[in-house]
C-alpha cells in the first residue's frame, strides 16, 4: 500500500468530516453540553437538605439537635416559627419542606407531597427522633445497633459514573458518522480514491 495515498485519503476523510455539521454537533457539541448540564446538576451532596419550621418548642427536636448536632444539621435546616398557620402555608408553598410542633408527648410533622423526596427524609428523621426519645425515656441503653456503609469510594461523585458512557456515545456517534461521511465520499470521488489506491 502506497503511504502518499493512504495519507491523501485520510486527509480527504478528515476534511470531509469537519465539513460535515451535523457530525460535528452529535460527536463533539452535545457530548459536551451534556457533561456540563450534568455536572452542574449532580455536583451537590446525593442526600437533598430540608427546610424545618420548628412551631413553638419541639422539646424532642431541640434534644436531639444537642445531641447530634453534626449529623442532623447536614440533614435539615432548622427555624423557629411561632405562627402555625403561617408554617403550614409555608410548606404548601413549597418556601419549607416540613412543620413540626410537640403537643405533650406527641410530635406532629406537616409535610407535603409536592417533593416525595424531601417528604420521606422529613418522616424517617422525626420518626428517628421520636424512637431515640422513647429509648431516653426507658433509661435503658438501646439493644440493637444499625451501621450502614456506602459500598462505592466517598471520593465519587455521581457525574463520574455518568462520563464514560457520555463519552462512549460520543465514540459511537464519531464511528456512525465517520462511516457516513466515508461511505458518501467514496460515492463522490470514487475515481480519485480508487486511483490513489492503484498507485
Amino acid at each position: 500500500m502506497n503511504a502518499g495515498a493512504f495519507i491523501s485519503l485520510s486527509r480527504a476523510m478528515l476534511l470531509g468530516y469537519i465539513r460535515d455539521r451535523i457530525a460535528l454537533i452529535f460527536t463533539i457539541l452535545i457530548p459536551v453540553l451534556f457533561l456540563v448540564l450534568l455536572g452542574s446538576i449532580y455536583r451537590g451532596p446525593a442526600t437533598p437538605k430540608i427546610n424545618v419550621l420548628e412551631v413553638g418548642r419541639v422539646s424532642m427536636l431541640d434534644q436531639a439537635r444537642a445531641a447530634s448536632p453534626g449529623q442532623l444539621g447536614e440533614v435539615m435546616a432548622v427555624t423557629r416559627s411561632s405562627n402555625l398557620a403561617r408554617a403550614l402555608a409555608d410548606v404548601r408553598k413549597g418556601t419549607d419542606d416540613a412543620a413540626v410542633q410537640q403537643q405533650g408527648t406527641r410530635l406532629i410533622v406537616h409535610y407535603s407531597v409536592a417533593d416525595p423526596t424531601k417528604a420521606a427524609i422529613a418522616n424517617s428523621v422525626f420518626s428517628s427522633i421520636a424512637q431515640q426519645a422513647n429509648l431516653a425515656a426507658t433509661g435503658r441503653p438501646p439493644r440493637y445497633q444499625l451501621t450502614a456503609t456506602q459500598v462505592e469510594d466517598k471520593s465519587l461523585k455521581a457525574i463520574q459514573y455518568l462520563a464514560p458512557g457520555l463519552l462512549g456515545w460520543a465514540i459511537a456517534s464519531g464511528a456512525a458518522f465517520g462511516a457516513r461521511s466515508l461511505s458518501s465520499a467514496g460515492g463522490r470521488t470514487s475515481c480519485c480514491a480508487g486511483c490513489a489506491w492503484r498507485r
